[in-house]
């Protein structure tokens, strides 16, 4: 992987969504762009409209993968892991990211972020978030209050995959 990007972002709108029955909603939002970081970080808010994750490219070839999204217990689900699949394209950028949609997702705590190698079970990338209270990054919350604010005709050009 090349052009490696890890943080924050206020979450873009979606497109429609795709079928992902490893999720906890069984499906994943179709962003209608890719994500630009805006607070390189690892540090996230719990709060509605949040998104992170990691943005990057293939290197050498493109190839399909695995996203395993870990996180502490949503209260009343049974699922301590998001997974769906994506690829990773040497011609533009691709996002692996998680949002929060939902009240029961905002759970403080730690998170990580895998993508996996469909071909051989390789893991790729794998980063570790640490989500808190609201509170504790108002800066991000506000900014993020009034919708997303790093869209760019540029970024439609590599689509990629959201849960929540």
């Amino acid at each position: 992987m090349t052009d490696v990007q890890i943080g924050v972002f206020c979450k873009l709108p979606s497109e429609g969504q795709s079928a992902a029955p490893g999720t906890t909603a069984g499906y994943i939002w179709d962003p209608v762009a890719l994500p630009q970081i805006r607070w390189p970080q690892t540090t996230v808010p719990a709060s509605i409209g949040i998104s992170f994750g990691i943005v990057a490219r293939a290197k050498e070839k493109s190839f399909e993968v695995e996203v395993r999204v870990s996180h502490p217990e949503f209260p009343g689900k049974d699922r301590l892991q998001e997974i769906w699949t994506g690829s990773f394209s040497t011609i533009g950028a691709s996002a692996s990211v998680y949002s929060f949609d939902y009240p029961y997702e905002v759970v403080p705590g730690d998170w990580r972020i895998e993508i996996i190698a469909q071909d051989n079970g390789e893991v790729i990338l794998s980063q570790d978030f640490i989500v808190l209270p609201a509170e504790d990054l108002p800066e991000i919350v506000d900014a993020c209050a009034s919708g997303p604010l790093q869209m760019t005709a540029a970024s439609v050009i590599a689509p990629f995959r959201s849960p929540g």
